[in-house]
């Protein structure tokens, strides 16, 4: 005879990111022209924080906060 499957109770969502996009988002609105790899930085000096890049860099696309890099003048 088989059994019946039990079911687990699901756990809550967490997002893991979540302090981490807070910190993103007050270092952009303190220093709104900095970039990715410079809200990188920060977050290392400021708050201890050893975060690859490329996470910062998605956080910050997904969030809106990716600053335009400047264009040249058409001559």
């Amino acid at each position: 005879m088989l059994k019946e499957p039990v079911k687990k109770a699901k756990k809550a969502v967490i997002d893991k990111d979540a302090l981490l996009k807070q910190r993103i988002r007050h270092l952009c609105e303190r220093f709104p022209r900095y970039g990715y790899r410079r809200i990188k930085v920060m977050l290392r000096r400021q708050y201890s924080m050893q975060v690859n890049h490329k996470r910062v860099h998605r956080l910050m696309r997904e969030m809106g906060l990716l600053v335009k890099s400047p264009q040249r003048e058409a001559s």
